[in-house]
């Protein structure tokens, strides 16, 4: 009986970390940055930004991601939000992990150099764009990140469909035989925003998030997207839920992708 009972902890020791790991057969380690932000000094207070963030971050949790980090208020300043891409997660990413961000805030506008720019607020962003995060230094900070094989940014701000290129469904036949782990092992650099280009969104829907959050819950937390009926929800199912459920005369949201893309599909586990 000793005996059996010292061969089941070593086994459990032993074979510990591969279970943890099978947890997602897919990566390695999962890392997430998670923002939002309600009360802005320079700028009008938005009502559920910071509950949508953190209802994301719980649900990626339940993803059991290695590290989510959260900045809510006045932890989300540009600084810090950089850093936590530049300096806090891009060191770490190896070719078998992914990173998922998130951003629930205000965005802005404007034209120069005869072309439209956009930004992302943080939360110690005051009148001029130059303190602001814009769209060209979140493509850096995705590059800087670039060792994972996935990435995905959420945006949920007004004129966030201004990063990236929009794309309309898979470039892979889901019919295919193993197609989870064909648009796994591509290269993924996707965005999901919760409008398009020039649109003001929604902040208010009606359980206490944004109308683009209660989509993502509603398609990721109960599993209303899993159109395949195979445990995963790709990226691709996510988007046309989404945009099924959250579209609405202010806003569309919009799927589209970064350069470096070769087709793969955001995962999230049911």
């Amino acid at each position: 009986m000793k005996w059996t009972i010292v061969l089941a902890c070593f086994a459990a020791w032993v074979f510990a970390p591969a279970l943890l790991r099978s947890q997602d057969q897919f990566f390695n380690h999962s890392y997430a940055v998670v923002i939002g932000i309600d009360r802005y000094p320079h700028f009008n207070p938005l009502h559920n930004a910071v509950s949508d963030a953190r209802a994301i971050a719980d649900y990626l949790r339940t993803q059991n991601y290695d590290q989510v980090i959260t900045l809510y208020d006045q932890q989300a300043t540009k600084q810090a939000i950089i850093a936590a891409m530049q300096n806090q997660l891009a060191p770490k990413l190896k070719k078998d992990d992914r990173a998922l961000v998130f951003f629930a805030g205000h965005g802005f506008t404007e034209t120069l150099g005869g072309k439209d720019r956009g930004y992302f607020v943080p939360y110690d962003g005051e009148a001029q764009s130059a303190g602001f995060i814009s769209m060209d230094e979140l493509l850096s900070l995705a590059d800087y990140m670039g060792n994972a094989r996935h990435l995905l940014f959420i945006m949920d701000s007004c004129y966030g469909g201004m990063l990236g290129a929009e794309t309309r469904g898979s470039l892979v036949d889901p019919h295919i035989p193993d197609y989870l782990g064909n648009v796994a092992d591509r290269i993924t650099r996707q965005v999901l925003t919760a409008g398009g280009k020039g649109q003001e969104v929604v902040d208010g829907g009606s359980k206490g998030h944004s109308v683009f959050v209660d989509a993502m819950l509603e398609a990721l937390a109960d599993g209303k997207a899993d159109k395949y009926r195979n445990g995963y929800i790709t990226f691709n199912e996510l988007s046309d839920y989404v945009m099924q459920r959250a579209s609405n005369r202010y806003q569309t949201p919009l799927a589209s992708v970064l350069p470096g893309n070769q087709g793969g599909e955001y995962l999230f586990r049911l």
